[in-house]
């Protein structure tokens, strides 16, 4: 390898680097683009979008974590417009969550998965996946981003997006030292788990009645049917969300035991063998006890943010929100400093 290669993916240098590459990272980046700063978010996963994620499974395909999105600030508006002039947002007759309803444009899911709103959103960023952070230097006039295939990035700034509980475990492994009372709130948000069970069944017709059959009783919050939400090319691909409690009862015990204990509870709008399942679970699902405010920021004096969707409301739009939000606040901080 060339030295200068070498010394290029070994350290860069940006104004500012946002860790998480989710609905609330990405929204971050695209906001510090648009103020003229130059901006790296890193991801450890594989893809972008975090819980807003799309699996293929031979020729089915699932959206196996959020379902659909409801945007109606007029923030975020544009990128629904974007999506829908790109064709690949379709309307959602009902929500995948019954709480979610409200005014607005209404709810839309991914025509090739909800995992390719935020594809459109990377898409003119510069980011890196498969990118686990490890530690946060504090520099002489910023930050130092160190990874686990020691990449060393320097910037200005951070914006720190994933679940809280991973944010703040960097931040103590980091040994960064955050005010009290600032440290005791975002200490304070909390999350429900899910385990999502994807079914693949052998039919060329939509299985359940409608794209979404919310259950009342047992383990299940809802069935999804992602032929009839448009995201499958073929029929029988079904996604089943449990709830919190079930979730964290089962969280230990091995895939087999939970799809038969899932398709056992869904007997009553679900064929009992199907071809093949596929078992995903998420930790920080869904905000149960959230921040009061859209994000927070310090200057230590190096300037660090924390957002997503932990903070005001609990859903998508909420994290978005938050991105765009602590984005501002750093762009502000940074013109302060300069």
């Amino acid at each position: 390898m060339a030295t200068d290669k070498l010394i290029d993916t070994v350290r860069k240098c940006v104004d500012v680097v946002v860790i998480g590459a989710g609905l609330s990272g990405l929204m971050a980046a695209v906001r510090l683009d648009r103020g003229g700063l130059t901006t790296l978010v890193l991801d450890k996963g594989r893809s972008v979008g975090g819980r807003m994620a799309t699996r293929r499974m031979d020729s089915y395909r699932f959206d196996h974590g959020a379902q659909s999105l409801n945007f109606s600030d007029p923030q975020v508006l544009p990128f629904l417009q974007r999506w829908q002039q790109e064709g690949i947002a379709r309307p959602c007759d009902h929500s995948a969550t019954p709480d979610e309803s409200k005014s607005g444009s209404g709810s839309v899911s991914g025509i090739l998965g909800i995992s390719s709103f935020a594809k459109s959103i990377a898409a003119d960023l510069s980011i890196r996946t498969g990118t686990l952070v490890t530690r946060l230097v504090p520099q002489v006039s910023g930050w130092l981003v160190i990874s686990d295939d020691d990449t060393r990035v320097a910037a200005r700034a951070i914006i720190l997006t994933p679940p809280m509980p991973q944010s703040l475990d960097l931040v103590h492994q980091s040994d960064i030292e955050l005010p009290t009372d600032m440290a005791d709130r975002l200490a304070a948000i909390e999350y429900d788990p899910c385990i999502a069970v994807m079914c693949a069944y052998d039919t060329s017709e939509p299985i359940i009645p409608s794209t979404f059959v919310h259950m009342v009783d047992g383990p299940i919050v809802v069935a999804v049917d992602n032929f009839a939400k448009g995201v499958s090319p073929r029929a029988g691909a079904i996604t089943l969300l449990t709830t919190p409690e079930f979730s964290r009862s089962h969280w230990e015990v091995s895939d087999s035991e939970i799809v038969s204990r899932i398709l056992s509870a869904a007997k009553a709008v679900l064929p009992a063998n199907p071809m093949s399942t596929r078992v995903h679970r998420w930790r920080y699902s869904r905000t149960a006890k959230s921040h009061p405010d859209t994000y927070s920021l310090v200057a230590m004096p190096e300037i660090i943010a924390f957002a997503g969707d932990g903070f005001g409301r609990r859903d998508l739009e909420g994290a978005a929100l938050s991105g765009l939000a602590a984005a501002g606040a750093v762009l502000e901080a940074l013109r302060q400093e300069s």
